[in-house]
């Protein structure tokens, strides 16, 4: 896979009694990078932090030397695909001054901002699970909904496609 998988839009909005901001967004779906690291690590000890939280079954946050070992296996070691949800800003209005708490902060890589990434990888090692796959589909807090269905679409192609 190279390039982007999947371009949409999406609008944002912030409201305060200061401010009404609008924000359209492309969301683009595309293969994770080495760069895109850093986000991922955020993203993922979310989920080990957050109280009560067992997505993980990890206790300790990990650090970007522990996710680069786990994305190189993934990519390169068993060619499975890892990819990334990006929202990047397209347009944006705002009629007066003041906070912009709802919308997302400011951007990791080239203007874009990582809202979530996915990847897979073998269920298991006999030979009877060479058909079978697990996903791994983590959102940034406070995202949701179109945009996990988008990535797993294509996630679930990918490994498809793979494993003909």
């Amino acid at each position: 896979m190279s390039g982007s998988l999947y371009n949409d839009s999406l609008r944002l909005h912030s409201h305060s009694q200061k401010e009404i901001q609008s924000v359209l967004y492309d969301v683009i779906i595309r293969d994770a990078t080495f760069r895109d690291l850093p986000a991922i690590v955020d993203i993922y000890n979310y989920y080990i932090t957050k109280p009560g939280d067992l997505t993980t079954f990890e206790e300790v946050e990990i650090d970007v030397t522990e996710i680069e070992k786990r994305f190189k296996y993934v990519t390169q070691e068993i060619k499975f695909p890892y990819i990334v949800i990006t929202l990047t800003p397209a347009i944006t209005s705002i009629t007066s001054t003041g906070d912009n708490e709802s919308l997302p902060p400011a951007p990791h890589n080239d203007n874009e901002y990582i809202v979530g990434y996915a990847y897979g990888r073998f269920y298991g090692e006999r030979y009877s699970y060479r058909f079978s796959c697990e996903n791994s589909i983590y959102l940034r807090e406070g995202y949701n909904g179109g945009m996990c269905s988008s990535s797993t679409s294509l996630l679930l192609s990918d490994l498809l496609y793979l494993r003909q």
